[in-house]
């Protein structure tokens, strides 16, 4: 997989918390989005591992640098972003949301707070 190829946005089906991370590869960079569910990712922390290791097993070698993250809830049409990751901290939530809406069609994204 080359790095144009690196999907920004990933969602568990039953998301819980998410990180945003500037990745930097080269002379590219992307916003990226992860959000797991509890069980498989209980921490911010567990998520921005789990981002490193998906680079690695896609044979990419770039940056990661941790923007902030939160907790977040879905449904079919709509997503809703809150609170904040004690680790990393508040994302920037207008990247956060935009990044996810393009990645996203139709799907409505929007900050509780």
């Amino acid at each position: 997989m080359t790095f144009a190829e690196f999907p920004e946005v990933v969602i568990d089906a039953d998301p819980y918390k998410f990180i945003v991370a500037a990745v930097t590869c080269g002379d590219e960079k992307k916003t990226v989005v992860r959000a797991r569910d509890k069980a498989s990712c209980p921490q911010h922390a567990d998520i921005a591992a789990a981002l490193t290791k998906e680079l690695h097993d896609a044979g990419i070698d770039a940056a990661v640098r941790l923007k902030g993250g939160g907790f977040m809830r879905m449904t079919a049409t709509a997503i809703v972003l809150f609170g904040r990751s004690t680790q990393y901290g508040r994302d920037f939530r207008p990247i956060t949301v935009r990044t996810i809406e393009d990645a996203m069609k139709g799907v409505m994204v929007r900050a509780e707070d």
